[in-house]
């Protein structure tokens, strides 16, 4: 039974995206005394990511939920969670509807639930969706599509005569490679390897070694806590009590370090005051002006790193428990939630209740990606490395560690792109032992101070021969003949330069095998080649090849000859097409001309009479006026719709509409912020009609929607109809693309302009939908100054960048409209406002017909 009975899929699902291998493993390592007493079957450490996730969801018993409670509290921690009602709209959409998470976000949200579920009081609406299979609407419905598996009665796991009645795990059998493997791992001291290699070995042996390792990383409470689990007749209690006595008296002494280790900072014990300190903190604010505003997370004290709670950030960096800077003084650019590291010290100044400020930047903190690909293969080492820069999961030019499968961490040179093949023209430092840190499901690594132990070439072979051979070319005359590929090979193994000592030893390798493979043809073609059988089958194959190249030539030939004479045929009957083309365009546009001439004669005419009508029955007679209305309004459909909708109400309808749940909560969010900023708001393309109707309603009573017709010139009948609708609080326009209009709407346009100019302002909010189309008009540019644009048709919801990702004066709209929209859009919560932003930013340039 899963942890509060949450549905296995889904918990296993949120462990992955949201933990570290080396967290989970570092759970059964502290918590494996309490569970077994439990009643947990944990004798074993489970072994592997996927091993140890499934152990959590399947098979730990209901009673092991305070121990998995306390310790996920104490270690899966998140420094800026999501709000729980954001978390829980996520994984509705991504359990129940499908939608994957974005890469970029799944651990953060992933991470944000599992604190959430592991609270104290859990959140209700979150523990009720978890404990449902995903798709299902209830936990009833779970409950009668699953079989049971055993009807027995339940048993006190407490009890110690069941501990004593489990059985003994079965001694397996091994091999003399598995011990090689032990040995190997441990003398390289590589915590990965020794935990891998540790897998096939009983009980007894893999608690020995453990409590050896911790022994010998200092962490002499943990290993006589292990002494407890060894055989009290056994050989190993005295082995570990020995170096633990040894270890004991080691004073100030650091032992080379080796391998890959994996920490867990620590709770701060003792706070000491100080007027400066190293810290790790993540970046929880930067605003207009500037101003960096900074949680710090870790205290760095040496080479470790040690965590702050809520009570040791207030005491030590009071009275906000936050850190400052500006953004000008940065040598790097930061980020909201970038992890950044600093040395603080305290002003004088207070500013907002900041005593502390930054002093100066440190190195920052490089992040570790794990390769599964051995040192010895480069080429796939570069190719996987390529493959994690382009998914957008470093930083461009970030320095970056890299553990390959055999334990070396090599890292990528500073301020360099490596997703490109230039990064990898110069060989790569590595490191046999490398000492890393795991911050909020992240590995990383604090510095790289000692020197580099070795170099790892990872460039392309076909680079490093290029430059190889420019090298020998300067030096000797040599040429690159097959016979000579044995003699270029010897030559690249004699040169002794340690910056290509590890090119030169690929090149070589690969020269050889070509060299070897192509003597060993040349002899076996020799061979073939004196058989008189084979020189006459080979003979007859060569003149039936040939005979047979002979007739596809004459066919392509002739079927040339066919094409020359169709493209000739083709260029008459174009000219011919031209020149009819040519006099029906000029009598086309006589043809017009008379028709726009008389048009214009009859319309004048009209007008005239018009007039003379109106005059003869006199400019007072108010039925006649009343008559000449109704038809100039006649001309336009309006109507007018009474009732507003709340904001669920309209997602709602969005969504039976046919958007996702995501879409149309930005769609909703756009539109209250264009109401509220008091710019225009345009929807184009496939739905807009339905969709805009919908939107104008949102916390409105009253809307007065007009349908432009095609073809309307003038801005009389909008006028009439807008005049006939009172006490509308919002105005909506749909097909405004079927007309001009600059022609018939410049009086609804104006207001914005010059409101700019501290003239009148538009009170009614605008909201206008465009058909799009063969049969539409293209907007008038300098609507792009007063109105957010959504084209349905395009990925309206898709893009990347946020308003910190482009210059706020490229905006086209005006300062006084953009200044408002800024302001608005800072008021949303932060997980819509990122959404939002990503619409808008798309929106600033919308495409043109």
């Amino acid at each position: 039974m899963a942890f509060l009975n949450v549905n296995q899929s889904k918990l296993a699902c949120l462990l992955a995206q949201g933990t570290h291998d080396g967290e989970l493993k570092k759970f059964f390592v502290d918590s494996r005394i309490q569970m077994i007493l439990k009643g947990a079957r944990v004798q074993n450490l489970p072994h592997g990511r996927n091993e140890r996730i499934r152990t959590i969801c399947e098979r730990l018993p209901p009673k092991t939920d305070n121990i998995l409670r306390d310790w996920f509290q104490r270690n899966i921690w998140v420094s800026d969670p999501l709000l729980v009602s954001d978390v829980i709209e996520y994984l509705v959409l991504h359990f129940d509807e499908d939608e994957p998470l974005a890469e970029a976000d799944a651990g953060h949200i992933a991470r944000s639930a599992l604190m959430y579920l592991c609270a104290d009081a859990p959140d209700r609406d979150l523990l009720s969706f978890l404990q449902r299979a995903p798709g299902s609407q209830s936990i009833e419905e779970d409950l009668e599509s699953t079989i049971p598996i055993s009807t027995s009665k339940d048993v006190d796991l407490d009890s110690e005569d069941v501990l004593d009645g489990m059985p003994d795990e079965e001694t397996p059998v091994l091999h003399g490679f598995e011990l090689s493997e032990l040995i190997a791992s441990i003398v390289a001291g590589d915590d990965s390897a020794i935990d891998e290699a540790l897998a096939p070995f009983p009980q007894n042996t893999r608690i020995f070694v453990d409590a050896i390792q911790y022994a010998r990383n200092g962490e002499i409470d943990v290993a006589n806590e292990h002494l407890e689990l060894l055989d009290p007749d056994g050989p190993e209690l005295e082995l570990v009590r020995t170096a633990i006595t040894r270890a004991q008296h080691i004073n100030n002494a650091k032992s080379v370090p080796t391998g890959v280790h994996v920490y867990l900072p620590k709770h701060l014990k003792e706070v000491t005051q100080s007027g400066i300190y190293n810290i790790v903190g993540t970046v929880t604010n930067i605003s207009k002006a500037g101003t960096v505003f900074v949680r710090p997370l870790f205290l760095v004290e040496g080479d470790k790193l040690y965590l702050l709670n809520y009570e040791d950030r207030i005491s030590l960096f009071p009275q906000s428990g936050d850190v400052m800077t500006y953004q000008n003084v940065l040598q790097r650019p930061v980020k909201h939630r970038d992890l950044v590291h600093w040395m603080v010290a305290e002003y004088d100044v207070m500013e907002g209740g900041i005593h502390f400020h930054m002093e100066s930047e440190l190195s920052p903190l490089i992040e570790v990606f794990k390769l599964p690909v051995p040192s010895s293969d480069p080429d796939e080492v570069r190719e996987r490395i390529k493959t994690i820069a382009s998914s957008g999961r470093t930083s461009v030019g970030q320095q970056t560690v890299f553990i390959l499968s055999d334990g070396l961490a090599v890292a990528s040179p500073i301020s360099v792109d490596y997703s490109r093949e230039e990064a990898f023209d110069e060989p790569w430092q590595a490191w046999a032992s490398i000492e890393t840190w795991l911050i909020e499901g992240h590995q990383y690594c604090l510095d790289l101070e000692h020197d580099a132990t070795s170099s790892l070439d990872l460039s392309p072979l076909d680079t490093a021969f290029r430059k190889l051979l420019k090298d020998l070319e300067a030096e000797s005359e040599i040429s690159i003949s097959r016979a000579q590929k044995r003699e270029l090979a010897a030559l690249l193994r004699d040169r002794s330069s340690d910056s290509t000592l590890l090119r030169t030893k690929r090149v070589a390798s690969s020269l050889e095998r070509i060299a070897l493979e192509g003597e060993e043809l040349n002899a076996v073609l020799k061979l073939l080649g004196s058989r008189e059988e084979v020189k006459r089958r080979v003979e007859q194959l060569v003149a039936k090849r040939f005979e047979k190249h002979q007739a596809e030539k004459s066919g392509l030939q002739k079927e040339i000859e066919t094409l020359e004479r169709r493209k000739s045929k083709l260029v008459k009957e174009s000219r011919k097409l031209e020149r009819n083309n040519k006099k029906l365009a000029d009598s086309t546009m006589v043809s017009v001309k008379e028709a726009f001439s008389k048009a214009v004669n009859e319309g004048v005419a009209t007008l005239t009479n018009t007039e003379i009508f109106r005059t003869l029955m006199g400019s007072g007679n108010n039925e006649s006026l009343n008559i000449y209305e109704s038809v100039s309004t006649g001309s336009i459909e309006s109507w007018t719709v009474i009732g507003a909708l709340t904001r669920s109400d309209v997602k709602a309808r969005l969504m039976a509409l046919g958007l996702n749940g995501r879409q149309a909560t930005v769609l909703t969010e756009l539109t209250a912020l264009a109401v509220k900023s008091g710019i225009c708001f345009v929807l184009k393309g496939y739905g807009a009609r339905q969709y805009v109707q919908v939107l104008s309603r949102l916390d409105c009573d009253a809307i007065g929607i007009i349908e432009i017709p095609m073809g309307l010139t003038s801005g009389a009948f909008l006028s009439h109809a807008i005049g006939s609708m009172t006490d509308i609080q919002r105005l909506v326009l749909l097909n405004v693309d079927l007309s001009a209009l600059e022609a018939y709407g410049a009086r609804l346009i104006d207001p914005y302009f010059d409101s700019e100019l501290g003239g009148q302002t538009n009170n009614r909010p605008l909201l206008f939908s465009c058909n799009g189309g063969d049969m539409s008009l293209p907007l008038p540019n300098f609507l792009e100054k007063i109105a957010i644009f959504v084209d349905l048709n395009a990925p309206w919801d898709e893009g990347e960048r946020t308003l910190e990702d482009i210059e706020i004066d490229s905006i086209s709209l005006l300062a006084s409209l953009r200044s408002r929209v800024l302001e608005q859009i800072s008021t949303l919560e932060e997980s819509i406002r990122i959404q939002v932003e990503r619409a808008l930013v798309k929106s600033f340039a919308p495409e043109k017909e």
